[in-house]
């Protein structure tokens, strides 16, 4: 699964986890896939899901973070960063940009879905803003891509503030 991208140390509930995205079907449903501790899964509650979206410059580099909580009783915090400039993002960015609706399966301690949310997409004008920012930019590597993640994430721990109070993008 993909890295959080969160800086050691920062307290951060998305470290117990490890979340990616994909595409499926032939519709491109967006799905979220997240790796969590079975017992806390069990803790999310009848909740809702909130999402926020984040554009950062680092460089030449234009980074998207995709962020979530969820829990009733314990609420946890997830993250994924999207590199447009990667293999299968630019059509991950478009689906998001269409998509109405985004699932969450939640897979336990052994590997099985033990929790799914489907929930309304929030972040569908900030998708299609994003798209148009960041193909006019110039390219740059997968290198400066997880050098530029490390700098947000330096950068927000230095000026003690959180990935989810500095992400802007939420349409909803």
């Amino acid at each position: 699964m993909e890295e959080t991208g969160h800086a050691p140390g920062c307290g951060c509930a998305a470290h117990a986890a490890d979340a990616s995205v994909s595409l499926v079907g032939s519709t491109g449903q967006v799905v979220f896939d997240v790796r969590e501790k079975s017992s806390m899964i069990r803790y999310l509650g009848e909740t809702a899901v909130t999402m926020k979206g984040g554009a950062f410059s680092a460089g030449k580099v234009q980074a998207v973070a995709v962020l979530w909580q969820v829990g009733r009783y314990v609420s946890r915090e997830y993250v994924t960063w999207w590199d447009y400039q990667q293999p299968g993002y630019p059509e991950r960015f478009e689906a998001m940009s269409r998509a109405d609706y985004v699932t969450f399966n939640f897979y336990g301690d052994i590997g099985r879905i033990e929790r799914t949310f489907i929930t309304s997409n929030p972040l569908k004008g900030f998708f299609a803003r994003a798209i148009r920012e960041i193909s006019e930019a110039a390219p740059w590597s997968a290198d400066d891509f997880a050098s530029a993640r490390l700098q947000i994430m330096s950068g927000l721990l230095a000026a003690q503030r959180s990935l989810w109070d500095a992400a802007d993008g939420a349409d909803g």
